[in-house]
């Protein structure tokens, strides 16, 4: 029988990549996670600051060379649709974060501490965009780090308006949207007998917080429905993982052996 090419669309953002952390005497001039203060974020802050409004885009993060190229092109993107708007990025992986500051890839801080440094540098509103792709630990622990800071002595008394973007897939209507892209993307591929394969990390659900998990499964269903050669699977998540995944494949008579050619999106 005929080979099936699998085209591989990897969510850069799903992926957590691989940070190593630093020695302990490269890591002596920073904080916990790759921060400093917030008064010297503050005071970095203040020299380039050009607005009265922050928005600070947030992902888990990397030390790679790939998706920093991608993260540069993403704050280029936002700033031009936000002309008014500093944007700045913060990593939630505080290992990420350590190895890119000890390697001079940049300080990318904890969202806390941007935002303690928003209030010191005289910020009025600042716009939190999560760039994550599911509602998972990561995009809770921001959301929790955002209410949590409503709350405190410095965002009230500099009266700092803070609002908060939720995730790729946040809701139904998201997926269906996301859903619509990505069919407009690759239906020449499936039309032509191709299967496409869309990969995400997902979470063992002893570590799951929230339903994040569920949007992995929603997507599948959806693009199913525009064509049936869509299928998503994750690294961690029990009952979807690739083997999971290849099962279904074959379940559906897309599949019947292992032998198969496969193409990587990035």
């Amino acid at each position: 029988m005929r080979k099936l090419k699998f085209i591989l669309f990897l969510y850069l953002f799903a992926f957590i990549p691989s940070c190593m952390a630093q020695t302990v005497e490269r890591e002596k001039a920073i904080h916990p996670g790759g921060d400093s203060e917030p008064a010297v974020i503050a005071a970095e802050i203040k020299a380039v600051k050009r607005h009265d409004k922050a928005l600070l885009l947030v992902t888990f993060g990397s030390s790679w060379d790939a998706p920093h190229r991608t993260y540069r092109r993403m704050k280029e993107q936002f700033a031009q649709a936000f002309p008014d708007m500093d944007v700045y990025l913060s990593f939630t992986s505080g290992i990420c974060r350590k190895r890119c500051a000890a390697n001079g890839k940049g300080a990318f801080h904890d969202p806390e501490y941007w935002l303690q440094a928003f209030a010191k540098a005289g910020y009025r509103t600042v716009g939190v965009q999560s760039l994550h792709l599911i509602p998972g630990k990561e995009y809770h622990d921001v959301e929790r780090t955002v209410d949590a800071f409503r709350k405190e002595p410095v965002a009230s008394s500099r009266q700092m308006e803070i609002a908060l973007a939720g995730p790729l897939l946040k809701t139904r209507d998201d997926v269906n949207r996301v859903a619509e892209l990505l069919h407009a993307r690759f239906r020449s591929e499936v039309e032509a007998g191709s299967v496409v394969v869309l990969m995400g990390h997902g979470k063992p659900e002893k570590y799951t917080v929230g339903d994040g998990n569920f949007r992995y499964t929603m997507m599948e269903e959806s693009l199913q429905k525009m064509h049936p050669n869509y299928f998503v699977g994750t690294v961690d998540m029990e009952g979807n993982l690739v083997e999971d995944m290849i099962r279904r494949m074959q379940h559906g008579a897309i599949v019947r052996d292992a032998s198969f050619a496969t193409r990587f999106f990035p």
